[in-house]
């Protein structure tokens, strides 16, 4: 097999061809270029080719929405009419059925933003439709109502009587035959037992409840219910003190104070000290009754000599 060389040789150029071009990097492409920036502009939506001097995108809810109340009015009335031209004239329609669709129609319309600016205008657009065509007497297609007449003035006069008996006994079929035999035979049962007949008597008082009773019967059961909980407390209380107690009880703790200031005195002090301090004290009283009795019989011995 004879090989074509020259035509292998074209074949190996036009695969070099073609990788090169897609490694190399093309005319005014990006390569290169630091990609941190954003097209080296603070505007995301300028490209290489666009001029410097073009308005930056300003959003709505800083300025404001640009649409008239009377647009928003009109376009709002006109998206409820079509909506409710299909569904009865909105006769059992609400709102919330048909918001999103509204919402999706606003949103979706060229020119301004009426879906923000226009939403709140959507309840009283529905609602003055809803006044307006939205009752019984609106003509709906398919409801017809019959045209009024005149009374007719023999409709009260006696009209013959016409016999709807039939002349002939009406037979009953055997079951109805047997349950009634059936019912006559219980019945016989009971009365021969003595029990009554499962039912309301009308001499027996219906049963009374908690509303039949008075106030006073009321007021009675909540008092017995209320009674073991008398004294009782959902916290602890503070016992209080009289001033009675407090005067007393202050009067032992400072007599006991005194009393036992009194035996260290007692144990620290001389005799002499101890009796000048405490002259109320009865080995003191008994000691100067003895001091006593002693100068008066010096004082006798004296007066001998």
């Amino acid at each position: 097999m004879r090989v074509n060389y020259k035509i292998l040789l074209n074949f190996v150029i036009f695969l070099c061809i073609i990788f090169s071009d897609a490694l190399a990097a093309k005319p005014l492409s990006n390569y290169g270029n630091i990609q941190t920036v954003q097209n080296y502009s603070s505007n995301p939506f300028w490209t290489p080719d666009a001029p410097y001097n073009q308005r930056m995108p300003t959003p709505v809810y800083a300025t404001g929405t640009s649409i008239e109340t009377a647009e928003c009015q009109r376009i709002t009335a006109n998206l409820i009419a079509a909506q409710c031209m299909t569904r009865n004239n909105c006769i059992s329609t609400r709102l919330s059925d048909i918001r999103p669709a509204l919402m999706m129609q606003l949103t979706n319309m060229p020119g301004g933003n009426y879906g923000t600016a226009c939403a709140g205008y959507l309840d009283s657009a529905f609602n003055d439709y809803v006044k307006k065509y939205g009752h019984a007497g609106t003509n709906v297609a398919g409801a017809t109502f019959p045209a009024p007449t005149i009374p007719n003035p023999s409709a009260n006069s006696p009209q013959p009587q016409v016999n709807t008996n039939n002349t002939f006994p009406q037979q009953k079929p055997d079951w109805m035959v047997e349950q009634e035999m059936r019912k006559q035979e219980l019945q016989a049962l009971k009365a021969a037992s003595g029990t009554k007949p499962v039912g309301v008597d009308l001499d027996t008082e219906f049963p009374t409840t908690y509303a039949d009773l008075s106030f006073e019967q009321r007021m009675q059961n909540a008092k017995e219910g209320y009674d073991p909980f008398k004294d009782n407390s959902a916290f602890k209380t503070i016992t209080v003190e009289s001033e009675e107690k407090y005067q007393a009880r202050r009067k032992e703790y400072l007599a006991l104070q005194k009393k036992q200031q009194q035996a260290r005195d007692k144990q620290e002090l001389s005799n002499k000290e101890y009796c000048k301090k405490y002259p109320q004290d009865e080995s003191c009283k008994k000691q100067t009754h003895e001091e006593l009795m002693q100068k008066i019989i010096e004082a006798l011995r004296d007066a001998k000599k």
